[in-house]
């Protein structure tokens, strides 16, 4: 069992496909599984997406959905004891999976989460994304103030299931 699902919806995406789950092949944890959930793509993310091997699991939706629906899909393919969300247009900085695995097991927490870096299709960056750092039981603030990049976030399976 792998310790990190990834977890990749995926829809007509194969423009930036290759970049982001290199990025994820970049990284010095190595851990990991990626879910890839080919939300009933037309283009080649599903040949991309299966010419990576056995670190990625292709699973397609029998119909084209919403992204949340196809999120939710997908978690029921995802074994590990973290789950993580990587959009087929973003990428991974280096170290990140290995700070962020660090991060959360550090403590008795379930979700820990980064800021991000925004750049254009050139790859120029645009703007950071610093969220205000948080710890502890957090979860009024989030409710009232949610600033957590999805792609930065990893959060415990288990804790995310029985949350619903």
């Amino acid at each position: 069992m792998k310790k990190v699902s990834i977890l990749m919806n995926c829809y007509n995406s194969s423009e930036y496909l290759r970049e982001a789950i290199d990025s994820v092949y970049a990284q010095e944890y190595a851990n990991w599984e990626i879910i890839f959930v080919d939300n009933c793509s037309t283009d080649g993310s599903a040949d991309i997406a299966r010419s990576y091997g056995d670190k990625v699991r292709y699973i397609r939706t029998e119909a084209n959905v919403v992204l949340g629906a196809a999120r939710n899909y997908g978690i029921k393919f995802c074994d590990g004891e973290y789950i993580s969300f990587l959009d087929c247009d973003d990428v991974w900085l280096p170290g990140m999976l290995k700070r962020q695995v660090a991060a959360i097991d550090s403590g008795d927490y379930a979700l820990a989460y980064a800021g991000l870096v925004n750049i254009d299709k050139n790859g120029d960056r645009i703007s950071d994304v610093i969220p205000k750092f948080k710890s502890g039981n957090i979860l009024k603030e989030l409710l009232l103030q949610y600033d957590v990049p999805l792609v930065t976030a990893i959060i415990k399976r288990e804790k995310l299931i029985d949350s619903g």
